[in-house]
């Protein structure tokens, strides 16, 4: 549907995103295309329906993104949504093509181009699974994985992840820099090769996270789970986080590093991570780290308990255990806190 109300049908996406005027069109996407998508200077929403997909399958060529969203300087606006329309389903995107093609690509020369992806699945991108330069850029309820790259690196941009899952890319799970603002929420980011998630001279809230198993191969300077690196002043927030299992004993790993500038890690746990759990960071209130001490929040000695995928077991020593909620009503899976006398300690919050 046109800006105008004019609905019309077309063979293939980019047909109908070449159709849309600058002032906007919606467009159902009612099965598989096969096509790399392009969008510049002007604002786009697509809704698939369940089952949809969208593969770019272009064979023979290196370095070609999936899906591309640009902003030219003094244009009109670039907006893409991608959105499945089931609950169930959501819709399917295969990655770049080649060696350096990402799966999303999103860049602006003027005003921050927007884009958003609700409950989209991203696979196995030659580059990084989504790539943006001075965008906004929201991921609801996604899932990106197997990306050559990043899963998802942002330079200079307004970055949300909430309810996604960012897992077995070649280099870092999240990676953002230059100048971002980014906010992390229930998120789930693992088995990625590089850090988990790495925010350099960034603003970041990160909450109600799980971050396992990342950094298979990074050496001893660096956070396999979690690494910021700010200068002092830059503001921060980290609350209700678990980050466990993440990093190698041959490289002697760090969970959390912060460097230059310190942070307040709250109400949050640091488990069975290669070397140090945590590195220059300052304070650990309501926290519990391994092997630390003054940060034994669930008791002294006290083991977390977690199920496989980093819920807390029931009896754990964490349950109602956190002096505050930290302003924070939901956990990772989105059920209440608290769900009893007090909030729970890490990402998962035990419903009785």
């Amino acid at each position: 549907t046109t800006g105008g109300g004019q609905a019309v049908v077309l063979p293939a996406l980019q047909d109908a995103i070449d159709a849309c005027p600058a002032t906007g069109c919606y467009i159902r996407l009612l099965g598989g295309t096969c096509d790399n998508i392009v969008v510049t200077d002007k604002d786009v929403y697509v809704a698939a329906e369940a089952g949809a997909a969208i593969d770019p399958c272009v064979a023979g060529c290196s370095g070609v993104d999936g899906v591309s969203v640009t902003e030219g300087a003094g244009a009109a606006e670039a907006q893409l949504a991608l959105a499945s329309l089931s609950s169930v389903t959501p819709l399917a995107v295969s990655g770049g093509s080649g060696s350096f093609g990402d799966g999303v690509y999103c860049s602006s020369a003027g005003e921050p181009a927007e884009l958003w992806l609700y409950s989209v699945s991203l696979q196995s991108s030659g580059g990084a699974g989504v790539s943006a330069s001075a965008c906004t850029l929201t991921l609801d309820g996604s899932t990106i994985s197997g990306s050559g790259g990043a899963g998802v690196s942002a330079s200079a941009c307004t970055l949300t992840l909430d309810g996604s899952t960012i897992s077995g890319s070649g280099g870092a799970g999240v990676s953002a820099e230059s100048g971002s603002n980014v906010t992390i929420d229930r998120t789930r980011v693992g088995a990625n090769d590089g850090t988990g998630i790495s925010v350099t001279s960034s603003t970041f809230a990160i909450t109600n996270c799980v971050v396992s198993g990342n950094g298979s191969d990074l050496g001893s300077s660096v956070g396999a789970g979690v690494r910021i690196n700010n200068s002092p002043g830059t503001s921060g927030d980290f609350r209700h986080n678990t980050v466990a299992g993440n990093g190698s004993l041959d490289d002697n790993e760090v969970g959390i590093r912060c460097v230059d500038a310190p942070y307040d890690l709250v109400n949050s746990i640091m488990w069975s991570n290669a070397g140090a759990e945590v590195s220059g960071c300052g304070l650990l209130t309501g926290s519990h780290v391994q092997g630390d001490a003054a940060a034994q929040q669930c008791g002294s000695g006290a083991t977390p308990s977690f199920t496989a995928d980093y819920h807390l077991s029931p009896g754990s020593p964490c349950i109602d255990d956190a002096p505050g909620c930290a302003s924070l009503t939901a956990d990772i899976d989105g059920d209440p806190r608290p769900s009893g006398p007090s909030c729970d300690i890490g990402a998962d919050e035990v419903v009785p």
